[in-house]
């Protein structure tokens, strides 16, 4: 009985032509002034959010989400696109979801992946930076413990350049050709309170590829401050992996992040294969923010110098 009334509430959900009884609308904009060879302005991200959710009984609740981006940060796109967009119902079975939505690699990569640009290079090698398209997801939390279960229906994973540190966009077969297909996710995440641990690993549909991606970290506290340690593996048999070390604390009013990614995963065609982050963030006020960071890629002829603002509506 119990499935039959879930099942009717995503139908509700997914039916409804009305605005549900809670929507919000909200976003981000950030602006930034670049130095990496030569001085830049740039419109660095334009977020755009809209939320919603609704009573549905029962002790569910159907919720939808849809973000459009335009995201210049070299791990992303630089085009506006929809980013996410998916409906879902919680209750105390866990929460179901529908639509094109991110993936649970943040249970390993939270801590290191921190930095406005350069960041989450580690994670991309285990995690390939995937939102999961067309793709049914399960998470349910118990005790500090939450589990993921994801499956992409005919959908796509991001795929990741780590010589360029860019998201290619859609996997591709032996022929270079789009290759959609049913990757499937599952990721754990514990929170002790001082300490997290996660990990995800993602099985790519075998007409891609036989090679299962995988990524595993946590965060500590640490003398007043977080430490977060994360390790990517692609499962080639070259040893094609990568690891991360960040370390964040409060400072001035603000907060002062350095960390680390390296590994053999990240090598250029010259050998180079560290990048190196320094930044200081602050709020400003209730919705701006301002801050500064140096990243330096060995694996690019100039480092990167830049000072942002941003405001959050």
């Amino acid at each position: 009985m119990k499935k039959l009334v879930i099942a009717s509430a995503v139908a509700a959900v997914m039916a409804s032509g009305s605005v549900m009884a809670d929507t919000t609308l909200g976003g981000e904009v950030r602006l930034k002034l670049q130095n990496q060879g030569e001085t830049a302005l740039n419109s660095g991200k334009l977020t755009v959010k809209i939320k919603g959710s609704e009573d549905l009984g029962n002790g569910m609740t159907g919720f939808a989400y849809l973000e459009m981006e335009n995201d210049s940060a070299d791990n992303e796109t630089d085009t506006f696109h929809n980013d996410k967009s998916y409906v879902g119902i919680k209750g105390d079975f866990g929460q179901l979801t529908l639509g094109v939505q991110s993936d649970a690699a943040g249970f390993a990569c939270g801590g290191t992946d921190i930095f406005t640009d350069n960041s989450g290079n580690t994670c991309g090698v285990g995690a390939y930076n995937g939102s999961l398209d067309n793709a049914v997801t399960y998470v349910k939390a118990i005790n500090g413990l939450t589990f993921v279960l994801g499956l992409t229906f005919d959908g796509k994973i991001d795929t990741y350049n780590a010589t360029n540190n860019t998201a290619t966009g859609v996997m591709v077969d032996g022929d270079g050709q789009p290759a959609p297909g049913n990757h499937s996710v599952i990721a754990l995440n514990y929170d002790g309170g001082m300490f997290t641990v996660g990990g995800q690993i993602t099985s790519p549909d075998s007409e891609v590829t036989d090679n299962n991606w995988t990524v595993i970290g946590g965060t500590v506290k640490l003398g007043g401050g977080t430490l977060g340690l994360t390790y990517g593996d692609n499962g080639a048999d070259d040893n094609n992996d990568a690891v991360a070390v960040a370390y964040s604390m409060p400072l001035a009013g603000g907060t002062i992040m350095v960390g680390i990614d390296q590994g053999k995963a990240l090598e250029n065609a010259a050998g180079d294969d560290s990048i190196a982050n320094v930044e200081f963030k602050k709020s400003l006020g209730k919705s701006t923010y301002a801050g500064v960071q140096l990243s330096d890629d060995s694996r690019e002829e100039d480092a990167l110098f830049q000072a942002y603002m941003g405001y959050n509506f």
